[in-house]
């Protein structure tokens, strides 16, 4: 008897020797934050295959920072837990519904797992500021709009499309990113969070009775620039229709088969293809749409098998004739002018001095593939890191950068560049690290609540510029055509605080109606400049 309880001690010592306790942490700071969680009603708990995933007693948020915690005793060593974290015991609010579980495998020591519940993480960084429009104009059939779409409450990417929610209702009244109360186009701007291109997000439309109406459209929100997605209510043209497509592919270096794809053609690419009998390398194509086409298309040009890298091209089928020709545009709305004449050599230079430990000052961007260690700056002993890099002629014009500091990108946009050919060499100004512009106490003003932006663009016969002040200010508006020459200046006063758009109809100072082409629209204040491009089209 004696020597089977001296056994079992010595088994149970043994297990116990090989057995550690485990504490689960999950943080639902950010669920109590997006209202999924009220921290003194509801209750956390775990499940796993260590307690039969019948669950564990409530965590404990004993510093009521929103992290919750348990301790589970005597679980072996090399043990493989499974487990997830539940709301309220219920698996219809575990996380990860219909997923995988989470995993943790036993080790000798300290086992401490930390984790946000549903690995949602509060975001980082500037949102996006996305304009949805539902374009109604046409039939007026409907008195209201919903907007669905693949992120959740706080502008995340959510593949859930947050459990379902309507996000917002579109608006005809002036506001919320609408232009003109009761047009029929209603509009609502969202500001989603970049994810550097990881998610394609979708979204969709309800009607005014929250039904679904149509969507799942496509786009990405990989950085902090605007941008403005469209949805045409299906209207039907009454007549057959011949509309002729044309693409300048003169800038193209090697000119495939070229193709025109859309929603007409359900986005596949193949036969016919686009011609250029007159050898202009203008190329066009002739297609038939038949009575009851839906009057709004979408489509876009292909060499090959590259695709135009821009957002998708519309047009509105007129069917007052039965033949239509559109606008002759170049493929990727680049137009020669877009790519400079003559080598430029610039020099890029950033100033380190607001960075507490310098390494190796490297410069990076679309002109290198955004290689972060083939270009390396030099310090001539004054903190200020200089670099000249040569533009090949025929380079294209626009560029983006950003410095980097032992491999660590700017913590801000991407740099905007444009490339001046009136010279062979183009000196930037200094700018600080992770600073947007130049300043001696390296704090620049947050002039801007969103990025400054036209919209349409390309545009005919007009363009709309918005921007938005944080307080009062004067502003200058003008604009440029490629050569850097004044054509017009549309603001030059002071201006309040606020939401203001500035019309521009195409034309210059003496009310000339300026030519097809690249134009640049510059807007300066006491303590900020920004200079954007936009296309006029004829």
């Amino acid at each position: 008897m004696k020597k089977g309880i001296l056994f079992l001690t010595i088994l149970l010592s043994f297990l116990m020797i090989n057995a550690e306790s485990v504490t689960f942490n999950v943080n639902m700071s950010y669920q109590i934050e997006l209202g999924n969680f009220d921290a003194e009603n509801d209750f956390v708990d775990v499940a796993g295959n260590f307690n039969t995933w019948a669950g564990s007693d409530p965590l404990v948020d004993s510093e009521g920072n929103g992290i919750c915690s348990i301790t589970v005793l005597d679980l072996e060593i090399d043990f493989v837990c499974e487990f997830k974290f539940r709301i309220n015991g219920s698996w219809d609010s575990s996380e990860f519904p219909g997923g995988d579980n989470r995993t943790y495998t036993v080790v000798a020591g300290e086992n401490l797992v930390e984790v946000w519940f549903n690995d949602q993480e509060p975001p980082t960084g500037d949102p996006a500021p996305i304009t949805f429009i539902v374009n109604d104009s046409f039939e007026q059939t409907y008195t209201g709009f919903f907007l669905k779409g693949s992120w959740d409450a706080s502008g995340m990417y959510d593949s859930t499309w947050g459990n379902g929610a309507e996000h917002s209702p579109f608006y005809d009244d002036g506001t919320n990113g609408d232009e003109i109360a009761g047009d029929h186009i209603w509009t609502v701007v969202m500001e989603l969070y970049p994810d550097d291109g990881i998610n394609t997000w979708h979204w969709g439309v309800n009607d005014i009775d929250h039904n679904w109406l149509d969507g799942n459209f496509e786009f990405m929100v990989e950085n902090e620039n605007p941008q403005v997605l469209q949805y045409f209510i299906p209207t039907h043209t009454e007549q057959d229709v011949i509309v002729t497509f044309q693409v300048d592919m003169s800038v193209i270096e090697e000119i495939l088969d070229v193709y025109v794809t859309g929603t007409f053609t359900e986005w596949t690419v193949g036969e016919p293809t686009m011609s250029d009998d007159d050898m202009d390398l203008i190329y066009t194509l002739d297609i038939v749409f038949l009575q009851g086409s839906d009057r709004f298309q979408e489509y876009k040009f292909v060499n090959g098998a590259d695709w135009e890298d821009i957002n998708n091209r519309w047009f509105e089928i007129d069917d007052t004739n039965t033949t239509q020709v559109l606008d002759v545009v170049y493929f990727n709305n680049q137009a020669p002018e877009d790519f400079i004449s003559q080598d430029v050599t610039v020099t890029f230079s950033v100033n380190m001095n607001n960075v507490e430990t310098v390494g190796t000052v490297t410069l990076a961007g679309t002109f290198n593939n955004w290689e972060i260690t083939e270009l390396i700056m030099i310090d001539d002993d004054d903190q200020i890191y200089e670099i000249d890099f040569l533009f090949p002629v025929g380079t294209y014009r626009y560029q983006m950068y950003k410095f980097l500091n032992d491999e660590d990108y700017e913590d801000i946009n991407n740099r905007d560049l444009i490339i001046d050919d009136s010279a062979p060499t183009q000196i930037l100004e200094v700018v600080f690290f992770d600073e947007d512009t130049n300043t001696d106490d390296n704090e620049l003003p947050d002039v801007f609540l969103t990025e400054v932006y036209n919209y349409p663009n390309p545009f005919n016969p007009e363009t709309t510029i918005s921007f938005e002040l944080k307080f009062n200010t004067k502003v200058k508006l003008s604009v440029y055509n490629i050569k850097g020459q004044l054509v017009n200046i549309l603001v030059d006063t002071k201006m309040k605080t606020g939401n203001h758009k500035i019309v521009w109809d195409g034309k210059d100072q003496n009310n000339n109606q300026l030519p097809s082409g690249i134009y640049l629209y510059k807007i300066e204040t006491e303590i900020y400049t920004s200079t954007k491009k936009m296309m006029l089209l004829k």
